[in-house]
């Protein structure tokens, strides 16, 4: 598969390369898509598997590479886990550096049971 295949400039559900590359990921390593840029109370998240209430975030050095933007995702994440999901967060690095080990974090978190499953739909949280 090539990155342009989950790029739709119409809708803009995906909104960096790395949010891209992180989709291919998924999709290479058979991991069930998630939801992209999906909202969740006052935020947008990266990534969402709804059913096993799980959040991927992606840490990018454009948007996550000073001081304000750590301390805003530090809140993020804390609200988020409030709320009963679980934060994975990834870099650059990770998902093209190290893609089998952000696969196997990932299906460790969704669990077999949710690996066996089709993708949920869309819902408004």
């Amino acid at each position: 598969m090539k990155l342009k295949e989950y790029w739709d400039p119409t809708t803009g559900r995906i909104r960096s390369i790395l949010e891209g590359e992180f989709k291919l990921l998924c999709a290479e390593q058979g991991i069930p898509a998630p939801e992209t840029n999906y909202p969740v109370g006052r935020y947008e998240v990266d990534a969402i598997w709804l059913g096993a209430r799980l959040i991927v975030e992606l840490d990018g050095r454009k948007f996550h590479g000073d001081a304000v933007a750590l301390e805003a995702d530090s809140g993020k994440t804390r609200y988020l886990r409030e709320i009963g999901f679980r934060v994975l967060r990834f870099t650059w690095n990770d998902v093209i550096q190290r893609p089998e080990w952000v696969a196997d974090e990932i299906r460790r978190q969704l669990g077999s049971i949710y690996m066996g499953i089709a993708h949920t739909t869309r819902t408004q949280i």
